[in-house]
């Protein structure tokens, strides 16, 4: 049987890969309307998007050294899974939030170009799915 802990944090996750499921069936039905006449924003969406993901890997793991590095000796799995919560949700916010970058770049342009961010940020939520077995990886000191 499944801690509670790990419970929370798969409903977390398959909320939020569900919304980036809408929004790609939201953003295959758009068709924007150019912002600029003649200058494509894709680019600009595109660094934001990247952006996104450097920190969607970069900031959880900063978080995590400090949660691990005050985890008192003999903790239990469910503290572990406690101090683990806070920076996956923010890894999978900021992955939800490629998925919007991709959806704005689409209603910025007259081409429909979310494709790619709703795709990684897809990967990347598959990546950040939550198992025991990350959550042992990264809190190796508890009983």
């Amino acid at each position: 049987m499944q801690k509670q802990g790990m419970v929370v944090l798969k409903i977390l996750w398959s909320a939020l890969f569900m919304a980036i499921i809408m929004i790609g069936f939201l953003a295959f039905q758009l068709k924007g309307e150019p912002i600029f006449e003649g200058i494509n924003p894709a680019p600009l969406f595109l660094a934001a998007a990247m952006f996104a993901l450097v920190l969607s890997f970069v900031i959880p793991r900063l978080m995590l050294v400090s949660a691990k590095a005050t985890l008192p000796d003999g903790a239990s799995f469910d503290e572990c899974v406690r101090r683990y919560t806070v920076p996956f949700i923010v890894r999978i916010a900021l992955a939800e939030g490629i998925a919007t970058v991709g959806m704005a770049a689409t209603m910025a342009s007259d081409l429909n170009v979310s494709a790619p961010f709703i795709l990684t940020a897809a990967a990347r939520m598959l990546i950040a799915f939550p198992t025991e077995e990350k959550i042992r990886d990264v809190f190796s000191k508890f009983e």
